[in-house]
């Protein structure tokens, strides 16, 4: 393993295995949805919550500087890993970025891609989603991909909820997931679910987001986990059609997502929620059933895919998977802490991974916002979000 490989050594090394065929389709800039308000956090007792909470963070960020080490630069696309509820954390991450102005809003002259998982650990969940909307209708630049906790809102028992369990591969055993947001929602009568899914049904929740590196001339992929090239004959696209993956993910995403969202709505009208229906047109497919497990009993959905697990339960630090040639992967999903990494590598930025022949790479991005998350506190670890700093 390359320990401590920073994006522009990543990048080097990657620009001769760019096919031709593949920056072509670059050439008409690719245009995706970006992400559209969810109402439900739009309501008084939310936004109150959230304005005094946004208040407490600006008092607390006076001893908080930006750190211009940590800095983008203009126009780039800003990869936002996996919050897991934790407002507070996002903020104080993105505020030492530089990303933020006074009034603790997003700058207008980045994009953003948030890489899934904005549920489930802290309780804040519904803080980010009235903040975001805030953005929203700031016409500031935001593409929203899906996550495995945002389809856990459609992985419902008869009761509601969630039945996806984890597997312990050294006895079986299986032990639950943390999902304190999709349980809360029962008692919403499901508004969260109803509007996840109705911006996959918009095509507004995307399964995927790509764009160009212009200065590096590199094709940067987006998504909660990282792509196989299984994942392309899946959907009978080859490895150098990049966009046509993506815009094929996109397309099948949001036509299932129709579906799912009709059925929703038939049982909210029956007033008796049917999970295994409302679910079936997604998770019948298999880029997109978080149950599905491969020959090893690994988890190899498209959204939930890690790269394996070693004797210790850790994650290896080891792309065995075949992956496409030429692009640059960055995904949320798998955080940084849990890889099988050396004692003195610092977990709290990217880790960048590269595919078995070295003609790929993968950052990882999930540096553990929600791990540490304290409703009473608003102290939390430094973390790097800007892969140049490693």
């Amino acid at each position: 393993m390359q320990v401590k490989l920073g994006y522009s050594a990543a990048t080097s090394q990657l620009k001769n295995h760019v096919s031709q065929r593949t920056l072509q389709q670059y050439e008409k800039k690719p245009q995706f949805q970006t992400a559209s308000p969810m109402p439900y956090a739009n309501n008084i007792e939310i936004a109150d919550r959230a304005e005094t909470l946004l208040a407490q963070i600006a008092y607390h960020l006076r001893n908080i500087r930006p750190a211009p080490n940590l800095f983008f630069q203009a126009n780039d696309i800003v990869p936002i890993p996996d919050i897991h509820g934790d407002f507070t954390h996002l903020i104080i991450t993105l505020h030492r970025h530089g990303l933020l102005n006074c009034e603790l809003d997003l700058k207008k002259d980045f994009n953003y891609s948030f890489l899934g998982d904005f549920y489930n650990r802290g309780k804040d969940a519904d803080v980010v989603d009235y903040w975001l909307n805030k953005q929203i209708g700031n016409k500031i630049n935001v593409y929203r991909i899906s996550g495995n906790h945002e389809l856990f809102f459609l992985a419902r028992d008869e009761n509601g909820n969630l039945r996806f369990k984890l597997r312990d591969p050294r006895d079986g055993k299986e032990f639950p997931i943390t999902s304190n947001d999709v349980k809360n929602d029962i008692a919403n009568n499901y508004q969260i679910t109803e509007e996840l899914l109705k911006s996959i049904k918009d095509g507004n929740l995307l399964a995927a987001y790509t764009a160009l590196d212009i200065k590096n001339n590199i094709p940067i992929l987006y998504a909660h986990t990282f792509v196989t090239t299984e994942d392309e004959k899946r959907l009978g696209v080859s490895e150098e059609e990049i966009i046509s993956f993506v815009q094929g993910a996109n397309e099948k995403f949001k036509s299932l997502g129709v579906e799912s969202y009709k059925r929703f709505m038939d049982s909210k009208s029956r007033e008796k929620f049917d999970w295994k229906e409302i679910a079936e047109p997604l998770f019948n497919e298999p880029l997109f059933n978080i149950f599905y497990r491969d020959k090893d009993q690994r988890v190899d959905a498209f959204f939930m895919r890690v790269t394996g697990l070693n004797e210790n339960l850790k994650i290896i630090s080891k792309i065995n998977d075949e992956i496409p040639d030429g692009v640059y992967q960055i995904v949320g999903h798998t955080r940084i802490p849990d890889f099988d990494l050396p004692n003195d590598y610092p977990t709290n930025r990217p880790l960048i991974l590269p595919s078995k022949n070295g003609k790929a790479f993968v950052q990882f991005n999930d540096i553990g916002m929600g791990t540490y998350y304290d409703k009473d506190n608003l102290n939390r670890p430094e973390v790097v979000i800007n892969p140049e700093v490693i």
